[in-house]
């Protein structure tokens, strides 16, 4: 394990110690009346479809991770703090072996206007596939390639709250870099990219304060949020100038991180059985301008058979201007079976695929609880009938399976 990962989990095991003894005393003293303490632990395991792509990876993996949750609300007052850290010990890669502050913020609220200051996580978005106008948090992709794990992100955000919508005001200070796996590290793209160094097109590289806006409302049954980001860009492009000769005499990409003005627009109404999703997004970076939009349905049959069960039928359609990218002209068609059963069982299965080249992404996701306290999930990812020159092409290799059991406390 590398020394940095070591002194990053040994930091974060600190700092949730503190917590718990902070919490722990001010439950004596009633200064805070105690803090809420919840979270979970989970081993996870993977296998691989394919054999190894280079020495030192493995067709297995075992991994443990840790996320404890504190809450406090400050008595006799609108405040309240929250920490949430989070822990990852992989047993091949150790990039993946990380450790993350995802939330440790103070929060006041009143009735026309919120703040949250410190380290904190936040969402935008309405469609199933991909997640264009959501661009505060860093993607952490080592943890899942489904683009749904983020790192915190430094913040103040002050929610001014009317009866025309809610404005939220963002200064971001400081940029986090993405995660990636590291050489023996899966899954894993062909492309090995650096996980130490980075080009930025900012003097101030990660120092650089990044400042959002978003106005959201909800106008009968429809829910709108308009959005513009300026600051570097949270997705890295890579080009072939900026590229070094690792050890083992390969090829490794260097990100790049750009400045962008993006604008965003979600939109999401629901009636009947039927819920219509949209994201546009344009962004200015230092390459050009271009446009990218998500957009598609969601039709739910009840209690199918005379059971219990709901099944949804999930299609969107995916557009981006750029040549080369995963999602440029993609039709993405999913099944959602929700069994509505004291084990709160799900499965989700889909299948994107690219309408030009005929490349298809998959997945799988399944999910029941055991007891009251853990939860099995079983899930696969992959890419099949890929052509050559589309960019899934670099994953055909990293086909996986994944069982976690988890434990809620």
């Amino acid at each position: 394990m590398q020394s940095s990962k070591l002194k990053s989990i040994v930091t974060a095991l600190s700092l949730t110690s503190l917590a718990i003894s902070h919490s722990l005393a001010y439950a004596d003293d009633g200064m805070l009346g105690g803090a809420e303490i919840s979270g979970n632990v989970a081993g996870e395991y993977r296998h691989f479809e394919a054999d190894k792509q280079r020495s030192g990876q493995s067709n297995s993996n075992l991994s443990v991770s840790f996320e404890p949750e504190f809450y406090w609300q400050i008595e006799d007052s609108n405040n309240s703090v929250e920490f949430q850290p989070f822990i990852r010990i992989d047993e091949t890669d150790s990039n993946r072996t990380h450790a993350d502050v995802r939330e440790l913020y103070w929060h006041h609220y009143d009735d026309t206007w919120e703040v949250k200051a410190g380290i904190s996580q936040v969402f935008w978005g309405v469609t199933e596939t991909i997640h264009l106008v959501n661009v505060i948090n860093q993607t952490d992709a080592v943890e899942n390639p489904d683009g749904e794990s983020f790192l915190g992100q430094p913040m103040v955000n002050l929610t001014l709250i009317n009866d025309w919508g809610l404005v939220d005001l963002f200064v971001l200070p400081g940029f986090r870099e993405r995660t990636f796996n590291d050489r023996d590290g899966r899954p894993s793209s062909q492309m090995l990219v650096s996980d130490s160094h980075a080009v930025y097109e900012s003097s101030a590289e990660e120092l650089h304060t990044d400042f959002a806006v978003r106005w959201s409302h909800n106008i009968e049954s429809w829910d709108i949020g308009v959005s513009h980001f300026y600051g570097t860009s949270r997705a890295p492009r890579f080009s072939e100038d900026e590229v070094y000769l690792n050890n083992h005499n390969e090829v490794v990409y260097v990100p790049i991180y750009d400045i962008i003005n993006q604008t965003g627009l979600d939109l999401q109404t629901t009636f009947d059985a039927w819920l219509l999703k949209l994201e546009v997004i344009h962004q200015n970076n230092a390459v050009g301008n271009f446009y990218a939009a998500a957009g598609g349905f969601e039709y739910t049959f009840y209690s199918v058979f005379d059971s219990a069960s709901d099944i949804g039928i999930i299609v969107e359609y995916l557009y981006d201007e750029r040549d080369g990218e995963m999602a440029d002209d993609d039709v993405s068609i999913a099944v959602r079976w929700t069994l509505n059963d004291i084990d709160s069982t799900e499965l989700l299965a889909g299948v994107t695929q690219d309408v030009n080249n005929q490349s298809q992404y998959f997945f799988v996701e399944a999910l029941t609880r055991i007891g009251n306290d853990f939860t099995l999930s079983l899930e696969s990812r992959g890419v099949t009938n890929t052509d050559p020159d589309d960019a899934s092409a670099m994953l055909k290799d990293s086909n996986y399976m994944q069982l976690e059991l988890s434990y809620f406390f």
